[in-house]
């Protein structure tokens, strides 16, 4: 392998501070040599240094061969939650959005059953942080869907926007804190 190759390698598997990025990603990514295989000892870990958990994710994944981030669009989360209405049918529940983008949202029902799958159309109803008034109302496809907890049901949702018109998406941006940036 030539020197460029290295050169290139080691930026690729190294953290921001030159730090290299171990195969088994430590402890979840989060902590270095807690989890790491013996096999790659020698490369001078820390015991308990925090590492870059996005890098470390994305790196995980590029070496999987998948991406880690296939959102087209800066997603942010919501805090403190937006209050939303949920409407499919002649259903209509409260729920929070816990992150947004211009492309969509991820909104959680706590102690709810909701029966809900995949491509189901929905209406959301964006309000204001108090959650008295309405900010805006989008018809929406629902995405993807997952139950969760052991002490109360969360489900969460993710729900896709349809294609919005350009006064949505300034709507959207203003609501949600967004930028022009693109997901790292």
């Amino acid at each position: 392998m030539s020197e460029t190759q290295t050169a290139a390698t080691v930026v690729t598997d190294t953290q921001h501070d030159g730090r290299y990025i171990p195969y088994g990603g430590g402890c979840m990514g989060w902590f270095e040599n807690s989890g790491v295989l013996k096999a790659e000892v020698p490369n001078h870990y820390t015991f308990f240094s925090a590492v870059d958990p996005e890098l470390v994710r994305a790196k995980m994944f590029e070496r999987a061969g998948t991406m880690v981030n296939k959102r087209r669009a800066e997603r942010k989360e919501m805090t403190p939650e937006l209050p939303i209405t949920l409407k499919w049918g002649k259903d209509a529940k409260q729920a929070v959005g816990k992150d947004l983008s211009i492309h969509g949202m991820k909104v959680q029902f706590v102690n709810d059953e909701v029966a809900l799958k995949k491509d189901d159309k929905v209406t959301v109803l964006l309000h204001d942080k108090t959650g008295r008034s309405m900010l805006m109302e989008l018809p929406c496809t629902v995405m993807w869907a997952e139950k969760t907890g052991r002490l109360r049901t969360i489900w969460n949702f993710g729900v896709g926007f349809p294609t919005l018109t350009p006064e949505q998406v300034e709507k959207i941006k203003e609501i949600g804190g967004l930028t022009d940036e693109q997901p790292k």
